[in-house]
């Protein structure tokens, strides 16, 4: 128990010194990026080495966005942090709420739409 500890405080020093602020994608949007870099994952007892990239997104109220510009082979985990959000994809329209976690698949494109507040949103995507 005490080194699965102190295994979770060491990534979070490392994800926390990892942050760095990124230029803005527009007037709108903006991110930070918390962790780049290569992770190993096991799929069928086989290691493989992927490389990910954590970051959090700020939204300003009332924007439009066809998608979030993120770079991606795979499919990407978004979490609603805080702000309310419509997501909208070829075949639902949903209302998302703080604490909300949902993948996009790989190659579809999400539409995002924010209301009447700031919009955080965490994305993990692997290149």
């Amino acid at each position: 128990m005490r080194m699965h500890m102190l295994s979770v405080v060491a990534l979070s020093m490392l994800l926390g010194s990892a942050a760095a602020q990124e230029a803005p994608t527009g007037a709108t949007v903006s991110s930070v990026s918390h962790f780049t870099g290569a992770v190993t994952a096991r799929v069928s007892e086989k290691a493989r080495k992927v490389r990910v990239d954590y970051r959090t997104w700020s939204i300003a109220p009332g924007t439009k966005l066809d998608a979030l510009p993120i770079k991606a082979d795979g499919d990407v985990l978004y979490e609603l942090h805080s702000g309310r959000l419509i997501t909208r994809s070829a075949e639902e329209e949903i209302e998302r709420v703080p604490g909300t976690f949902w993948t996009v698949r790989r190659g579809e494109r999400q539409a995002l739409e924010t209301l009447d507040d700031t919009v955080v949103l965490r994305t993990i995507s692997s290149r």
